[in-house]
Parts: structure tokens; sequence; C-alpha cells
């Protein structure tokens, strides 16, 4: 179905502020803007507002929310996925990938820091609530690489074992009080 909404929107775009919004939205997602997710939720809280949105009484698919998602699904498919419910067709869960901009909201946190224990306890708690496991190798990378250029004194590794992401002094003898 999403194949068939995509191809309509880039027939029919979308009104013009809803083409400027989820440009700008998935390209702040896909670049990992660091603020996106604040962004976002104050942009969907306005969309549902409009439309009167509330769980118990969705809105018909084309609502002001609905299609600012379809249309950002259809932008990034990649960070938004859309899934319709086969009992209800009207019905569709988006989900937002923010791993990227969590990961660099936590290093923007971090970034200048004196990298001590409680610093390391911090950032190892918000980096395993906020990235899924699926997507912590991508964090660690990019975490680490933006460290390298920013000539951090830390890094982020994997557990291979409990699979957490844990932070990293450049100095081992620092580590987070468990």
């Amino acid at each position: 179905m999403f194949d068939a909404v995509c191809t309509n929107l880039k027939k029919h775009p979308a009104d013009p502020q809803t083409e400027v919004d989820t440009d700008v939205i998935a390209r702040a997602l896909h670049d990992g803007n660091s603020s996106i997710r604040a962004v976002f939720d104050n942009h969907v809280n306005n969309l549902k507002a409009q439309d009167n949105f509330s769980p118990s009484h969705q809105q018909p698919f084309l609502s002001h929310f609905q299609t600012f998602m379809s249309a950002l699904h259809c932008k990034d498919p990649a960070d938004v996925s859309a899934v319709i419910d086969p009992k209800d067709p009207n019905k569709v869960d988006f989900h937002i990938d923010f791993w990227r901009a969590d990961t660099n909201s936590i290093y923007e946190t971090a970034k200048g820091h004196t990298v001590n224990p409680a610093l390391i306890a911090g950032a190892d708690k918000a980096l395993n609530d906020s990235i899924p496991a699926e997507d912590r190798d991508q964090a660690v990378s990019q975490f680490n690489e933006r460290a390298r250029i920013d000539k951090q004194p830390m890094r982020i590794e994997l557990n291979p074992q409990s699979g957490e992401i844990e932070l990293k002094a450049a100095d081992p003898n620092i580590t987070a009080s468990k």
C-alpha cells in the first residue's frame, strides 16, 4: 500500500508546507541532528492539535498527522517505518528511528567534559536506554568517529557479552562505579 501512497505523493505532492517540513525533518533525521527529536515532537503535537487527535478516536488516514507521516516515510523509509494494522487499513503505526540523533545528542553532552565515573555512568545509561540493540554497532562507529575528529579523550565500545554500549576514557584507569 505504501508504494502506491509514495507514488501518488510523487505525482501529487502534499501541500507546500508539508513538503518543506518533511524535507527538513528527513534530512535532519538522516544527518543525526541532535535536536531533531524535540523539533519532530513539537511538529507532530501541532499536527495532532489541528486534527483534534486522541488515542481513543484516531483520525481517518488522510489527517494532517497521517499525511505528514506518510510523506515523511516516503522521503526517508530507512528512518521512518510504517506498518498497516491488518484489522483496520485506516490505522497505520509509524516508527521513527532516532538512533543517529540520540547518539549525537549524548556525544554533544559528553564532549568537552572530563571523562569521570559519573559521566561514564550517565552516558552508558543514556546510550543503552535510547539506542536500539540493532543500531548499537552503527552508533558506536558514529560516536567514535566524531570523538576522533574532535580529538576527544573518549570512545564507546559495544560489550560483546552484554550487548551494551560502554563509554571509555582515554585513560583506562577511569571506570564507572557500578
